[in-house]
């Protein structure tokens, strides 16, 4: 994850205004499975947090734990937050909350059915917790493996 900061921070650099708090250790260990698609979850995960994000004093906080077995990688906002009926379809292909908003946020509804699709993938689950008007906390948990090298 750690050389996903550098697409992280790049993506930041449009949006001066987005704090970046990053809590990610060095680890041995890594999640099963490819790396890059591990990427493409975490930066798709980062680029919906900045697209909702409040147009001012708005945090991205990324965080990666481990426990025994699992990796828990945490992408959270302080953004316009998911309704509680939207919650159970955002995953969905082509699923975008607040028609109203649409046109003015550019995308086509594809990105958390992406994420959702990595996360399966990679033998993980996705979930999300979000409160309208306060942010959204979206929480992938990984099976990881020992790194090793040939």
């Amino acid at each position: 994850l750690q050389e996903e900061k550098g697409s992280i921070e790049t993506m930041l650099l449009q949006h001066p205004d987005i704090e970046l708090q990053w809590d990610v250790a060095y680890s041995r260990r890594r999640a099963v499975g490819s790396s890059a698609l591990f990427r493409q979850l975490a930066y798709n995960l980062c680029e919906n947090a900045v697209k909702y994000s409040k147009p001012s004093g708005a945090l991205l906080i990324v965080r990666l734990r481990e426990t025994e077995n699992f990796g828990i990688l945490e992408i959270e906002d302080n953004g316009v937050g998911i309704p509680e009926k939207d919650i159970a379809r955002i995953f969905e292909r082509f699923y975008r909350v607040d028609r109203s908003r649409s046109s003015e946020i550019a995308g086509t509804g594809l990105g958390l059915a992406i994420v959702k699709h990595i996360a399966i993938t990679l033998g993980g689950e996705i979930q999300v917790d979000s409160k309208l008007g306060i942010g959204s906390r979206f929480t992938f948990t990984f099976p990881l493996t020992d790194f090793t090298r040939s």
